[in-house]
């Protein structure tokens, strides 16, 4: 989009969907919105150590009836899966420009990783989660996460300071160890930006890793020994700043290993995330037919309703999955 259009929009109405089959991208979200009319941005959110959609995602409309159309028309359906939508009114389209600069920094950043020290990587990762999310608001890290809680640090010390202050800060710093960056082409599209301290699964060593990050890789053994420790009961039921548990990244990742893990650690299996939804739903709606039945074998309820008023079989897409959930005794 020029900026001739950007200065004629003072706001795009979006909204945002959630159990987005993986399959879809985000010109299968575009195709499908557009329907309703036209779509300015459709956005899939993918996980950045994977690669795999997470499985939510926005759809940015520049008119507000055709916003209210999209919203009118439900349920909306993709690949048999049946979105949950949450509209998001006003994203201010002022600072485009700003933004645009900040995620070019932030990708230009990866070609200076090899020549900065790491409380550089730091202080650029504070005002990065500054610029992009705002004052911070997540809890503090376990103690035995050192390079969690150094991250943690570097962001929450900045205080209130206005996101736009952040990114032209965080701007000026890439300017500084880079001269070139201000005629250098991004080599991502913006939407692709990343986390500014390196944090690629096969960069980091072993000490650098949280235990989210050994649930993710499914690593049990190093999960068990965490969980032993003498904080591990404290820290089993924890969520983290997307607002989700340990037990919901096992179930997500459809773990079947881990989860015993966790529910023998004490982990509660009817934990729910920011949006009310448990780690059932979560293996019902991904189709982890051997992680529900775990789940449901340990006690997991049926009957618990995520904020959208959908229990863990109105989540499911899988027969199979649907069945058990109807059926187990």
């Amino acid at each position: 989009m020029g900026k001739s259009e950007n200065r004629l929009i003072e706001k795009w109405e979006n909204l945002k969907f959630r159990n987005i089959p993986w399959t879809v991208g985000h010109q299968g979200l575009k195709t499908y919105f557009n329907k309703f009319g036209n779509v300015a941005v459709a956005t899939v959110v993918f996980d950045k150590d994977t690669g795999l959609s997470r499985n939510y995602g926005f759809v940015f409309y520049r008119n507000k009836h055709e916003f209210d159309k999209a919203i009118q028309t439900e349920p909306h359906k993709l690949e048999g899966n049946v979105l949950k939508v949450f509209p998001e009114l006003g994203i201010d389209c002022e600072d485009d420009s700003l933004t645009e600069t900040f995620n070019q920094a932030a990708n230009h950043l990866q070609n200076l990783l090899p020549n900065l020290d790491n409380q550089t990587l730091l202080t650029l990762y504070g005002y990065y989660k500054q610029g992009s999310h705002g004052p911070c608001t997540t809890p503090k890290p376990s103690w035995y996460e050192m390079k969690a809680k150094s991250k943690w640090e570097a962001w929450s010390k900045l205080g209130d300071m206005p996101q736009n202050e952040a990114k032209t800060i965080y701007i000026e710093t890439i300017k500084k160890l880079d001269p070139n960056f201000a005629t250098a082409s991004p080599t991502k599209e913006s939407w692709v930006s990343v986390s500014t301290l390196q944090d690629d699964p096969s960069t980091r060593h072993t000490g650098e890793k949280t235990l989210v990050d050994y649930v993710k890789e499914e690593d049990r053994e190093q999960v068990t020994n965490i969980l032993g420790c003498p904080d591990g009961k404290k820290i089993i039921n924890e969520v983290d700043e997307d607002g989700l548990g340990l037990i919901h990244w096992a179930a997500d990742r459809g773990s079947v290993d881990i989860l015993k893990v966790l529910i023998e650690g004490g982990a509660d299996v009817d934990l729910q995330d920011c949006d009310g939804q448990t780690a059932l739903h979560y293996a019902s709606s991904c189709g982890h037919l051997d992680s529900v039945r775990v789940l449901l074998e340990s006690g997991a309820r049926r009957d618990v309703l995520d904020n959208d008023g959908s229990s863990p079989e109105a989540v499911a897409c899988d027969g199979a999955v649907k069945e058990l959930l109807a059926n187990f005794t």
